[in-house]
């Protein structure tokens, strides 16, 4: 048997790092899907939260990469819980996740410190494309929200 021995043009491949996930969400279901979901796109869930004011107590003690926040939670709304998340740990980025489907919700969640908005309805579609374009440091909305791109835009334009 010969072994492989990368040209000088080749470079090694990188290697793989693990993002680190807190789930937030209410609804067991949806925590079990996203897990699921998650872990078969190689990302590690490190903890699991029922209610605003849990996930950021979680956030703080776990310190993961990324936050899945739900932004209708009992106990601590999902925007102030997202903003309480990003000023305490400033490099863990949030995905908020959602099922309202207008630009308010966008909004407010991108105004708390989101770095995405993924609809429920579609995360399973979206949401790998999301952690994807957080992961790269940009921005993700879904795009079947009315308004959706005017919204991230005028974000944008704010934070510059």
């Amino acid at each position: 048997m010969t072994e492989s021995n990368p040209g000088p043009t080749e470079a090694p491949a990188p290697a793989s790092v693990t993002l680190k996930v807190l789930i937030a969400e209410d609804h067991e279901y949806i925590r079990m899907a996203l897990s699921a979901l998650l872990g078969a796109h190689g990302v590690e869930v490190v903890g699991e939260a029922d209610n605003g004011r849990t996930a950021v107590e979680l956030a703080g003690r776990l310190r993961p990469d990324l936050v899945i926040m739900d932004m209708s939670m009992p106990d601590l709304a999902g925007p102030e819980a997202t903003r309480r998340v990003r000023a305490d740990l400033p490099t863990t980025r949030v995905i908020a996740l959602s099922a309202h489907c207008d630009r308010e919700w966008v909004e407010a969640a991108l105004q708390a410190g989101a770095s995405a908005y993924v609809l429920k309805d579609v995360a399973y579609d979206d949401l790998p494309r999301a952690l994807e374009a957080v992961s790269a440091g940009r921005h993700f909305v879904s795009q079947r929200i009315p308004g959706a791109a005017a919204a991230l835009a005028a974000h944008l334009s704010r934070q510059a």
